[in-house]
């Protein structure tokens, strides 16, 4: 016999988060509120670059840098597995958000002052003025348009260290199942996009996104594609709430 609440939740649209980090309790609630069952799916993993003579050189270049600019905690972590000694140089750092910055474990760290992302951190003062300036930024090789671009043109050299890459996960048939018949779906960057519709054979779907960068590749791809303020759970949830 079957069990009605199971078949009445099995005919809510589903929810794809797809990121690494799970829903926050809040997020759940608001997922929920909203008619929405609720599917975490990492589908991509981050691995440690292989450190060949190009990325021992850009290291060695970055070493000068005035600014270290950092964009997710994997970048950290991998950056410090390299190269400790970089949180206790004389240059400043930076973080898109305060996750970010919370993996580097020190004070004084740059962070967006609403908000979070690429975007949100352009916007502080400290980064305005750069002629002359060598900025370093620690991330995979993937998602740096809008940084790289936008720090040279207010006149800084940039230095694009990939300290590591994004992976798809090997996933299962339940979780390739749940991510065919996802309706709405938020995908942390075009990695976890590209990772998605792969899954779903191609088969686009409703998206939100960290970044206007992140929905226009959505778009490319024959998704309807909306941008949040932000990566946060708070950003997600605003969003959410205008569905």
């Amino acid at each position: 016999m079957s069990n009605p609440k199971q078949s009445a939740d099995a005919c809510q649209p589903l929810f794809l988060l797809a990121r690494t980090v799970p829903a926050s309790a809040a997020l759940e609630s608001v997922i929920a509120a909203r008619g929405m069952r609720l599917f975490h799916c990492a589908l991509v993993h981050a691995q440690p670059e292989p450190i060949s003579d190009a990325l021992s050189a850009l290291l060695d270049d970055a070493r000068s840098a005035d600014w270290h600019i950092f964009v997710s905690p994997h970048a950290v972590r991998t950056t410090l597995l390299i190269w400790p000694e970089i949180v206790r140089g004389p240059a400043r750092l930076a973080a898109v958000g305060v996750g970010t910055a919370a993996a580097l474990a020190v004070p004084h760290v740059l962070v967006p002052a609403v908000g979070e992302g690429a975007q949100a951190l352009l916007e502080r003062a400290d980064l305005q003025q750069l002629d002359g300036l060598v900025i370093a930024i620690y991330a995979a090789p993937d998602g740096l348009g809008l940084l790289e671009y936008t720090l040279t043109q207010r006149g800084a050299r940039v230095l694009v260290v990939p300290v590591y890459r994004r992976v798809p996960c090997e996933l299962t048939q339940m979780q390739i199942e749940r991510c065919c018949v996802a309706e709405i779906a938020y995908v942390g960057s075009v990695a976890f996009l590209e990772a998605l519709l792969a899954a779903r054979a191609g088969q686009p779907l409703r998206v939100l996104t960290p970044s206007e960068r992140v929905a226009s590749a959505a778009r490319v791809l024959g998704c309807i594609a909306i941008a949040c303020e932000g990566s946060s759970d708070q950003a997600i949830t605003a969003q959410i709430q205008l569905l």
